[in-house]
């Protein structure tokens, strides 16, 4: 007796056509969470979260105040210590546009403000870490 065997090819097909998409998903899903724990752990994103504080502390900044903004943050990250990057003269004051740029050779990340008092002197304090804001008059 002949055994009949039965062959469904279209149900081959789309069960490989199914385990492809699934893997090709896999795939796209693994590098993009890689690339997102890339750039979270980045001073990048340490640039950009402090040009926004910066510049939001300004706009609410009156005349003869005195602003320090810390930056202890960035002095722990692993990052910074192995490449020894200086904080001094990271971040910088150009009429209403903060600019942080913590890589040398980076452009940083700038952010504009509002207000329109004048920013006087900024420093940075190494003890502390921290950079001042003096606040002269209204524009």
């Amino acid at each position: 007796m002949k055994m009949l065997r039965y062959s469904n090819k279209r149900g081959e097909s789309l069960l490989m056509e199914n385990i492809m998409f699934i893997l090709i998903t896999a795939v796209f899903f693994a590098i993009l969470i890689t690339f997102l724990v890339s750039k979270m752990n980045s001073l990048a994103v340490y640039e950009e979260v402090y040009a926004k504080k910066i510049a939001l502390l300004l706009d609410y900044a009156k005349p003869e105040m005195k602003i320090e903004v810390s930056l202890n943050d960035i002095i722990s990250q692993d990052k910074l210590k192995k490449e020894e990057i200086s904080l001094d003269g990271s971040i910088s004051v150009n009429g209403n546009s903060v600019n942080v740029k913590f890589y040398p050779d980076g452009k940083g990340y700038s952010y504009s403000f509002f207000s329109d008092v004048k920013i006087t002197s900024y420093y940075y304090v190494p003890d502390r870490n921290s950079y001042v804001f003096i606040i002269g008059e209204y524009n």
